[in-house]
């Protein structure tokens, strides 16, 4: 019974054998690490037979041929064993510590082998003669040495469990169940010899959940897809190779009415002409295509080639394809390999207004962009969990009545080790990753509560401006949540003046009409920022229902350097006035630019001539020293 068992083991081996060499592979380390433990299984369960039929013939053949049978077996199964735990490990260390993991676990399973070959080893008979099991001091050190191995599996799975990929922890914590399984029955019923088969279904769950070559391939396109590119660059980065990258990306792919036929013909070109190169094709999305080249081997030439091709048409529909081209000329660039898939990121989103038709390299400091964006990105994210939002507010003196009765509200983030950071440094990724849109309401709702609890009306204080980006004036639900917070402070609406700028409206200008519109019905008031930027606009202001008009810092300065911005800024100024709106000149830093700006008929100054932007203790005793007491009733 027990040598037909594992003729079944071999017949499985070799149907997966089968399966696995008819398949496209993509030849990674952890590939070769599989072949081998399916080599070794295989040696492993015809040793297991063959170390049957010596000990069935035991009354013909010499005894110590018989334990060298038996021996080599026991040896194989520690060898197997070993090449579990660094089938394991391989995804869980850097690679010159796998090395030396490597040769540690090969010089283990090279003592405990002289060990087991050292070792007495003892068979046990019926009463009639027939043999039953094995035991004795080397059936002892296999099951230690196996025991030790596993263990250190287990570690090594616990340990590391954040650096190994989840298919890998599954396939190989199975792999263990099947084999602490298979021994545990066969030290309990020491006739049934499981320990071979068990082996043998570990590795058969190895290629099922993990090995199979499929795993690896796109099923549209035969490609390689998107898990054979994270391994097959991981292993080529961490051993410091340097290689260019070439990512051909089809925005309009998949609307341009291609079948799966034209799709195929399309990979198979594709490959047609990297074949001369020896480049590695990849899926990475729907519509990416990467090419890894041979360390040292330049893109140019494959990539001209592709450049030919798609100058022609695809397809029976004869269309022609406008890919966009993303190139890096050396991987080594990259910190890791899980970087790429960031870097195409950024650089697609930098390059949307042109879809298509962009040909970038991804240089190092376009990697160092990205990574001071990602380290912003994250002191945003703990900004926000851990309410470290600050607003500063910095005051607006009113020309008519010579007192501070509005303010500009303004976000600041402190850091972990409460260091400052200024907006300028995170406004922008705000607006790009979408996080602007919660650090919008963070702030709205901080303005409101200061409204509420602190009372500043009673220094004279009427208003506060809040600033509106690019992004929330495109979001649908600003009004609603807006005016939510307000019902929620039961804050009177005229105590909120909302500024957007002329970028905000260009790029959204029907769904923040709509928002204002909604807004204003329920008493908000709006200013129109930085008045005198890139895209101003002097008809815009006739569009836009506002009742502020903001000079940004530039605009201000130039009134006073240049004669015709001068006469620009004074057309400005008569235009707005004559159309019953106020006026804010920003950026006023001395008495004399003050005195210049009152006789212009500016209705507000803002500038560090009366105060920089403050935090909300310090703005609340600046309005109470610069202001008094105000008549209003609290």
């Amino acid at each position: 019974m027990n040598i037909k068992m594992q003729c079944c083991g071999l017949v499985i081996l070799f149907v997966i054998g089968c399966f696995f060499q008819q398949q496209k592979r993509v030849r990674i380390y952890t590939e070769r690490i599989f072949v081998w433990t399916y080599r070794m299984v295989a040696v492993c369960v015809s040793l297991d037979i063959l170390s049957l039929v010596a000990i069935d013939s035991m009354d013909r053949l010499p005894l110590m041929l018989v334990d060298v049978a038996c021996k080599l077996y026991n040896t194989s199964l520690v060898l197997v064993v070993m090449l579990g735990l660094l089938y394991a490990a391989v995804d869980a260390y850097p690679d010159e510590i796998y090395v030396k993991f490597l040769r540690g676990s090969i010089a283990a399973a090279a003592a405990e082998a002289v060990c087991i070959f050292l070792l007495p080893i003892e068979y046990v008979t019926d009463g009639a003669g027939k043999f039953l099991y094995t035991f004795g001091p080397s059936i002892y050190a296999t099951y230690i040495s196996g025991l030790i191995f596993m263990v250190a599996t287990v570690v090594v799975l616990v340990r590391r469990r954040e650096y190994i990929n989840s298919r890998r922890f599954e396939a190989v914590s199975l792999w263990l169940v099947c084999w602490l399984g298979s021994s545990l029955i066969q030290l309990c019923i020491k006739e049934l010899l499981l320990v071979g088969f068990g082996a043998t279904m570990g590795v058969l769950v190895l290629y099922v959940k993990l090995e199979n070559p499929e795993t690896y391939i796109d099923r549209q396109t035969g490609m390689f897809n998107s898990n054979a590119l994270t391994y097959f660059l991981r292993e080529r980065h961490e051993k410091g190779q340097h290689f260019p990258i070439l990512v051909l990306v089809l925005e309009d792919y998949s609307n341009i009415g291609l079948d799966k036929e034209e799709v195929e013909a399309i990979r198979l070109e594709v490959e047609d002409c990297l074949q001369r190169t020896g480049a590695w094709l990849f899926r990475k999305s729907e519509d990416e295509m990467v090419m890894l080249f041979a360390e040292g081997t330049p893109a140019d030439a494959a990539k001209d080639m592709l450049v030919r091709r798609f100058s022609e048409t695809w397809g029976r529909s004869r269309v022609v394809l406008h890919p966009g081209w993303i190139s890096l000329s050396d991987a080594q660039l990259l910190a890791d390999s899980d970087e790429l898939g960031r870097a195409l990121r950024h650089v697609r989103q930098d390059v949307r207004q042109v879809l298509g038709r962009y040909d970038v390299e991804i240089t190092g400091e376009v990697l160092e962009q990205m990574r001071k964006e990602k380290r912003v990105e994250r002191l945003l994210l703990d900004g926000i969990e851990n309410d470290r939002i600050e607003v500063y507010y910095q005051p607006i003196y009113n020309t008519k009545e010579q007192r501070f009765t509005c303010a500009e509200a303004l976000v600041r983030i402190y850091d972990g080790e409460n260091h400052l950071i200024r907006p300028s440094v995170f406004i922008e990724v705000a607006e790009k990753n979408g996080m602007i849109l919660k650090l919008g309401r963070i702030v709205f709702e901080k303005v409101c509560r200061l409204m509420k609890e602190e009372h500043p009306e009673q220094y004279g204080l009427r208003y506060i401006e809040v600033n509106l980006s690019t992004v929330q004036c495109a979001d649908k639900d600003l009004a609603d949540d807006y005016i939510s917070i307000l019902k929620k402070y039961d804050l009177p609406p005229e105590r909120i003046n909302l500024e957007i700028t002329e970028s905000a409206s260009l790029l959204a200008k029907e769904t923040l009409q709509r928002n204002m519109e909604r807004m204003m019905d329920y008493g908000i008031r709006f200013s129109l920022d930085d008045f005198g930027t890139g895209q101003s606009n002097l008809n815009y202001i006739m569009d836009m229902p506002v009742d502020i008009v903001k000079f940004d810092r530039e605009m201000s300065q130039a009134f006073f350097e240049n004669d015709k911005a001068h006469f620009v800024m004074n057309a400005a100024i008569s235009m707005v006035h004559g159309m019953e709106m106020k006026t804010v000149s920003e950026g006023i830093e001395t008495e004399e630019q003050l005195r210049k700006m009152e006789d212009m008929g500016i209705s507000y100054i803002q500038g560090y001539y009366f105060s920089k932007p403050l935090p909300q203790d310090a703005f609340l005793s600046f309005l109470k020293e610069k202001n008094g007491a105000d008549e209003v009733a609290v």
